[in-house]
């Protein structure tokens, strides 16, 4: 192994593999990018695959041209504020990349904004982040098209349809989105909104039930919240048919559920093993092989590696982020790939599926 220069919060740092990012005896100061992302708490497991495919990306792609500063924001806007506060004033970064959690991202984004530092966001997917202004970029699709694609799968099906929700940013503007594409129809919706400390749903699932609901959406920031909200539908012996977004992908979701996580349908983007590429499955495989592994869900992955590989063309190519990125067509381990006029993917969207039986869920 090589000499380090990986700089971490105190109490975040977690086992995976090290990475030679650089030759720290060159004098040349290095580019500075700043890492926030949720590394503890609900959001850890995508938060760790985010920072992960980041760290790998460095290696492969970024040659030690760059230093990392990772930072654990805890999918807490509050803490991403303070990590922001210290990205510009005092490590003085170059970019910023991550955000796991859309409350953090939306919190610390004036901030960055202000300073004149770039962002480019690859998981946090608040249709909210599309209109956060110049240089702002992000390589995960947004919920907008996320919603609209569960609601147009659930309005197929005959019932009631119902949605219990956390109170998160996330949370509330993936349901907004959902609701505005029911209102388009003239359908309505029944909604029970919870805390995001919430653990026990029994009350809110009643009045669910009360209200006739058929179909039920359930809304939360993490895989947790929803492997809660179904054992506790399990328990009532309510046989209402159930709907998620990205959660039961994850290998987390259905080793905690087993039998009960059948049937089950979710809209998430594609699995690995389809969205890759021939040489995209040789990447993975490479850092698959370097000892790291998926919590969660596997696009969590391709959107952070391909976030920074379009940041590093732009740091080596010394160019104007904005122009640069949006004049730009990629290719990434998924295939080609560009961004709109908002700084958002375009080559990135979404499926509906069900579980039916035990699956690798990467």
């Amino acid at each position: 192994m090589f000499l380090r220069t990986i700089v971490f919060s105190i109490g975040v740092l977690s086992a995976f593999p090290l990475l030679s990012f650089c030759d720290t005896l060159s004098s040349k100061p290095l580019v500075k990018i700043g890492i926030s992302s949720a590394l503890t708490g609900g959001a850890a497991t995508y938060g760790m695959d985010l920072r992960d495919a980041i760290v790998f990306a460095n290696e492969k792609l970024g040659k030690g041209r760059y230093k990392l500063i990772i930072e654990d924001d805890k999918c807490s806007g509050r803490e991403a504020v303070t990590i922001a506060q210290k990205f510009i004033h005092v490590e003085h970064v170059d970019w910023v990349m991550g955000y796991a959690c859309s409350g953090a991202a939306l919190a610390a984004l004036p901030l960055y904004k202000k300073a004149g530092i770039p962002v480019m966001i690859t998981a946090a997917s608040s249709p909210k982040i599309r209109d956060a202004g110049k240089n702002v970029f992000r390589t995960f699709p947004s919920d907008q098209m996320a919603a609209r694609k569960l609601y147009s799968r659930m309005k197929t099906q005959k019932g009631v349809m119902g949605i219990l929700s956390e109170e998160t940013d996330y949370c509330q503007d993936f349901k907004n989105a959902f609701l505005d594409a029911a209102k388009e129809d003239g359908i309505k919706v029944a909604v029970e909104d919870v805390l995001p400390s919430s653990s026990d749903y029994r009350s809110v699932l009643l009045r669910l039930r009360k209200k006739g609901v058929d179909l039920l959406f359930l809304n939360s920031q993490s895989e947790q919240g929803v492997i809660n909200m179904v054992k506790q539908i399990h328990e009532m012996g309510w046989k209402v048919k159930l709907f998620a977004a990205y959660w039961p992908d994850s290998p987390v979701f259905l080793r905690s559920l087993g039998n009960m996580a059948y049937g089950i349908e979710y809209v998430v983007t594609q699995r690995l093993d389809d969205l890759l590429t021939e040489d995209g499955r040789a990447v993975y495989k490479e850092f698959l092989d370097k000892g790291y592994k998926i919590r969660s869900i596997g696009a969590v992955f391709a959107s952070s590696f391909e976030g920074f590989r379009v940041v590093d063309e732009v740091i080596r190519n010394g160019s104007d982020p904005e122009s640069y990125i949006l004049g730009k067509s990629f290719n990434g381990i998924f295939g080609r790939y560009s961004f709109d006029k908002h700084g958002e993917i375009k080559g990135l969207g979404f499926v509906v599926k069900r579980l039916t039986k035990a699956k690798n869920m990467h």
